[in-house]
């Protein structure tokens, strides 16, 4: 191998948008305080693990889906939530409307993607103050995974109250 061939080579090592010189916690970066293996219960009994709420019946949602993308009024789709009811400070809330309405074998518009991914819609009645029509878009990587909440929407096909 010649050396001098990467000689005007730039290497970068880190994560992607880490900036140097600043050092997070773990805390900071969204891991437990004693790593991937901590599992607490929330004050509303739900599951938080790795970062994931769990839920029983088998998926899991970040909390920045719920809480940053369909709760707050700055998103894109946060106001549909707002003019239901939600508050952004009802990301638990939303969570378990989001499992009692989910059920695989209402699923519909499923594509597999690259690798084997699968995302589908599942349609839900969602609200506090009123239920609207919601597509809720879900994606599995791989054949083994779990369903995990990608985003929210109202489906103005779907009826309205």
């Amino acid at each position: 191998m010649d050396e001098n061939q990467y000689r005007c080579a730039l290497f970068h090592h880190g994560v992607k948008g880490m900036h140097w010189g600043i050092i997070r916690t773990k805390e900071e970066l969204g891991y437990g305080s004693n790593g991937a293996d901590k599992v607490e219960k929330t004050e509303k009994s739900v599951t938080m693990k790795d970062g994931y709420y769990h839920s029983e019946k088998g998926f899991v949602a970040h909390p920045d889906k719920i809480h940053k993308y369909c709760l707050d009024p700055a998103a894109k789709h946060g106001k549909e939530f707002q003019d239901d009811g939600y508050t952004p400070n009802d990301s638990e809330r939303l969570f378990h409307d989001l499992e009692a309405g989910f059920d695989l074998s209402k699923k519909r518009d499923s594509h597999a993607g690259y690798g084997g991914i699968a995302v589908y819609n599942i349609p839900m009645e969602l609200g506090v103050t009123r239920k609207r029509g919601y597509s809720t878009i879900w994606r599995e990587d791989g054949p083994d995974g779990e369903p995990r909440f990608t985003t929210a929407y109202v489906d103005r096909r779907l009826k309205e109250d």
